[in-house]
C-alpha cells in the first residue's frame, strides 16, 4: 500500500511540473508575441514618419524654425518630441540642450509650437503635408561668428537637423 501512495504521489508531482511548465511556457509565448507586435507597429509608424525644415529665422537668444510633415503619420504630442540645440556661448563653452517644452509663454530653454498650417483636417495635430512653426529661446546666446546646430525629433525617433549662424543665416544640412 506504501508502494502505490508514493507512486501516486509522484504521478501527481509530475502532472503539476508538466502544468507549470506548459503554463511558462504559453506565458512567455504571448509575451514574445506581443513584443514583436509592438516592434512591428513601431517601425511601421517610424518608416512613415518625415520631416524637413522649410524655413527659420534667428535673433540674439531666440530661434524660429518651420518643419513640414513630408511623411504618412499625424503628430499629436508636441510634449513628446525633442528640440535639442548645440552652440558656442560666448565664453566659448560648447552648449548642448534639449529644450523643455511649454504651452505658455517662453522662459530660458524652452520651446513651444506656435502656430500649423494649414490646420484644416484635425486642429492641433501635425498632419501630413501641414507645416508648424516652433519658437525657441536660448540661454546663454549663441556667440557671434558661431555655427551651431538644431536636431528637432519625433517620439518614434525620427529628426531633421539644421545648421545654422549666430546673425540668424542658416545653411541646410542633407
Amino acid at each position: 500500500m506504501g508502494v502505490q501512495v508514493a507512486g501516486l504521489m509522484i504521478i501527481t508531482l509530475a502532472i503539476m511540473v508538466l502544468t507549470l511548465m506548459s503554463q511558462v511556457a504559453v506565458t512567455s509565448e504571448l509575451e514574445t508575441t506581443s513584443a514583436a507586435t509592438q516592434t512591428i507597429d513601431s517601425t511601421g509608424e517610424r518608416a512613415r514618419t518625415n520631416m524637413e525644415f522649410v524655413d527659420s529665422s534667428a535673433a540674439v537668444g531666440e530661434l524660429t524654425v518651420e518643419l513640414k510633415n513630408t511623411g504618412f503619420t499625424t503628430l499629436f504630442d508636441f510634449s513628446q518630441m525633442d528640440f535639442i540645440v548645440e552652440y558656442l556661448d560666448s565664453l566659448d563653452n560648447d552648449v548642448i540642450t534639449s529644450l523643455t517644452y511649454t504651452t505658455g509663454a517662453l522662459g530660458n530653454n524652452e520651446w513651444t509650437k506656435t502656430s500649423i498650417s494649414p490646420d484644416g483636417f484635425q486642429p492641433n495635430a501635425w498632419d501630413p503635408s501641414e507645416s508648424v512653426v516652433l519658437d525657441a529661446k536660448l540661454s546663454p546666446t549663441q556667440k557671434a561668428g558661431t555655427i551651431a546646430a538644431i536636431t528637432v525629433s519625433t517620439p518614434s525617433g525620427v529628426s531633421a537637423i539644421l545648421s545654422f549662424g549666430a546673425d540668424g543665416f542658416f545653411w541646410f544640412i542633407d
